[in-house]
């Protein structure tokens, strides 16, 4: 049965694979084109990741080419294997029908299928989130196998250079110790088994200093890049919940599903020795997440997708918790509900991302202008020899101009670009939207 719901993520997650790149999937894949040397000493400098994805990415597309589906295959293949820890954990934990439901509800999560056909580090988190937790509840029993311990301590070290934010599961890990009032000789394995994690962390740790003051000063630079990046906002904390009910769509179709979700989380709670863990798994990386975005911006419900699979485990307790022909019901109802939002994202040209390819396409080699010198790097990636005309090189020999309106708001606040454009007489003559991105015509 667990393979039967391995092929339908599969399947589901291989529609519409093919779509564009958008921004920072393009940083991603212009990041396997450069030497490890600019690598290291330029481009992760400025950038707010570990390595590892990276890394990783860079090995899989030299094996299996550059295109859409080969680099996105990859994030694939790290969902595939996140709905089978899941479905190990909920084995573990509850019993084999808690964890089979909540692989059905990974396989078919809308949130989870959107992040699964994005060429970033996301899905490679949470997969090692999870397996990390899943190795947790080996280790968390009383005689608990030194394997199990060491593969618990691959996995936060592997987590701990691929994305910073899911690290905050292991203030769940400890506190969830503490409460389950562990022994002094669990403690010494238990903080032994860190060492990985910190001998790596203390190699990274001179990088991360400058990623996050290049952070800082990025998000200082403009109060709407806090919006951006996810800074404290009762909007951004609603939001976390209702994108990991229904994804990427418009959020009035979560209203249909919120009692049911809300049902279950309370039936869930009858369990409650045994869901604890995922409601500490759920709660505290987020609670600490609240606190830290009050200073620095990082609420983007995308960033906790790590969590998702605790989300799941705990509806899925929740359903094992009600008789039989509710239960039914009521698992029927959210896989409709987890189908329906998926295929509105995967068949509505609408929700998808943003379309830097036909971009690419219809721009040719036409100059074009971006206001600064971020926020080029996926028209870049499909045209390597783009027309890109610096604002200060502006004059009145160009026929046409294209002017990138691409997040303006941020790169060119006071539209001082456009103004120096219509200065030189040019004419607007047409806007073009590709899916969120943006361009105007100019003509003399």
């Amino acid at each position: 049965m667990i393979f039967l719901i391995l092929f339908l993520g599969l399947v589901i997650r291989l529609i519409s694979l093919n779509q564009s790149f958008w921004l920072d999937e393009a940083t991603s894949m212009l990041s396997t084109k450069m030497s490890l040397t600019h690598f290291f000493s330029n481009f992760i400098v400025g950038d707010f990741h570990p390595p590892l994805y990276y890394l990783s990415l860079r090995f899989w597309v030299n094996l299996l080419g550059s295109n859409e589906i080969s680099a996105r295959s990859l994030s694939i293949i790290f969902a595939l294997l996140t709905i089978y820890v899941i479905f190990l954990i909920g084995k573990a934990v509850f019993n084999k029908k808690a964890g089979m439901i909540a692989a059905l509800l990974l396989a078919t999560s809308p949130l989870h299928i959107y992040y699964s056909q994005e060429a970033r580090m996301y899905t490679m988190s949470t997969f090692l989130a999870s397996l990390s937790v899943y190795f947790f509840t080996k280790i968390a029993k009383e005689k608990g196998r030194v394997g199990d311990f060491i593969c618990f301590s691959i996995s936060i070290a592997f987590l701990g250079i691929t994305d910073y934010l899911p690290l905050l599961i292991l203030p769940f890990f400890w506190i969830f110790a503490i409460l389950t009032k562990q022994k002094y000789s669990w403690w010494k394995k238990f903080i032994f088994f860190h060492l990985p994690l910190i001998l790596i962390w203390a190699i990274w740790f001179p990088y991360f200093s400058k990623q996050l003051s290049g952070g800082l000063k990025v998000a200082s630079s403009s109060p709407l890049w806090v919006s951006i990046l996810g800074g404290f906002s009762f909007k951004e904390i609603l939001l976390i919940p209702t994108k990991f009910i229904i994804g990427r769509i418009s959020s009035i179709y979560v209203l249909p599903a919120l009692p049911i979700i809300g049902y279950l989380f309370y039936k869930s709670t009858k369990s409650f020795q045994k869901t604890k863990l995922f409601f500490l798994w759920l709660f505290i990386p987020l609670f600490v997440s609240i606190l830290i975005s009050i200073k620095i911006p990082v609420l983007n419900y995308f960033r906790f997708l790590f969590i998702l699979p605790a989300f799941y485990l705990i509806i899925s307790f929740g359903l094992m918790n009600i008789d039989k022909k509710l239960q039914k019901k009521l698992l029927i109802i959210i896989i409709l509900v987890n189908i329906a939002a998926s295929f509105i994202y995967l068949r509505n040209s609408k929700y998808q991302r943003e379309d830097w390819k036909d971009l690419s396409t219809f721009l040719n080699n036409s100059s074009v202008v971006f206001p600064s010198k971020s926020q080029r790097e996926a028209l870049l990636y499909y045209n390597p020899n783009a027309n890109i005309v610096e604002p200060q090189n502006l004059n009145t020999n160009y026929k046409e101009l294209y002017l990138m309106r691409y997040v303006v708001d941020i790169t060119d606040p006071k539209d001082l670009v456009r103004e120096r454009i219509e200065n030189l007489n040019y004419k607007k003559t047409g806007e073009y939207d590709f899916n969120g991105v943006i361009v105007w015509k100019y003509q003399k």
